[in-house]
């Protein structure tokens, strides 16, 4: 995409993401890649650590896009710059979300997330197979492997499940990135180590470390006896920070209010509590545990 032959627009009507963006140094030309997208329509969302942080980052942090819109309707130039034949590989290894990245004219990293509308329409849905997602990464993009994501989840007897989902990524047919099967929300069956969906399909991750921490406040290290639980999702930790880029109320509502809303209904129902103040405490006891996984990242990078 020619982004010197478009005229300049201003960065948002929002004054607040305008400055956040300008604080990371991204400049109005840079943000010409997300107003072909949105004429394109496009979802377009600023999430993560410059949210989070009202624009105070530092030096190496990432700047995160979610971008929710159907695949066929990218511009090839763009595909081709980002994540060369994706649509031969969407067609073999059918993926939820893309991930993949560029520099701004400023040296920051732009990371993009591009999201198909039927996951996030399907967020939380409760159906059997949408508890994970299928994400891919072009080779050049790809993270290290593999990927260790600790998430929280709630039993049916009340005990919070703090659990660290390894995901190991595969190699695509064509060899030009990997795929990585990620936890979602929903209900999973945990035994010992392996990870099943509710209708006993094995799932490619495992756990390798948990916490329980029963209604007292008790806490105990260790996976134990096998369990169910309903788990809170990366893409819902996401939606927190989720902030619309440009005027879009309709995609708001459809990709980020509404995925929110289901799983807090979702976990409510699974537990019988108002579903706001279990997603509340869960958070609050990840927090408490964060630094027992991860040490040296801090929450929300």
């Amino acid at each position: 995409m020619n982004m010197a032959s478009i005229e300049t627009r201003n960065f948002s009507e929002d004054p607040r993401i305008s400055a956040m963006l300008g604080s990371a140094g991204i400049t109005a030309l840079d943000m010409e890649l997300f107003h072909s997208l949105r004429e394109r329509d496009f979802s377009v969302f600023l999430h993560g650590s410059l949210v989070q942080k009202e624009g105070v980052v530092g030096a190496t942090s990432d700047v995160d896009f979610s971008l929710v819109g159907e695949y066929a309707s990218l511009p090839k130039d763009l595909i081709d710059t980002i994540a060369p034949r994706f649509s031969e590989i969407n067609q073999i290894y059918p993926v939820d979300y893309m991930s993949s990245s560029f520099f701004s004219r400023g040296g920051r990293k732009m990371s993009l997330h591009f999201n198909s509308p039927d996951f996030r329409r399907c967020y939380a849905s409760g159906e059997t197979g949408t508890q994970v997602a299928r994400e891919y990464r072009p080779a050049r993009h790809a993270k290290k492997d593999p990927r260790d994501y600790l998430l929280p989840g709630i039993d049916q007897s009340g005990n919070v499940r703090l659990l660290n989902f390894r995901c190991t990524s595969r190699m695509a047919e064509i060899a030009l990135g990997r795929t990585t099967t990620i936890p979602q929300t929903g209900e999973f069956m945990i035994d010992g180590a392996d990870v099943y969906l509710p209708d006993g399909q094995k799932v490619d991750m495992e756990v390798v470390g948990a916490v329980k921490i029963s209604p007292n406040g008790t806490a105990e290290h260790g996976i134990g006896e096998e369990f169910r639980t309903m788990v809170l999702g990366l893409e819902f930790d996401k939606m927190h920070s989720d902030t619309p880029v440009f005027r879009d109320n309709e995609g708001y509502e459809k990709y980020v209010l509404k995925p929110i809303d289901r799983s807090k209904q979702l976990i409510g129902e699974y537990v019988g509590r108002d579903g706001g103040v279990v997603v509340r405490t869960l958070f609050e006891e990840l927090s408490r545990f964060w630094k027992d996984f991860k040490p040296n990242k801090q929450r929300g990078q």
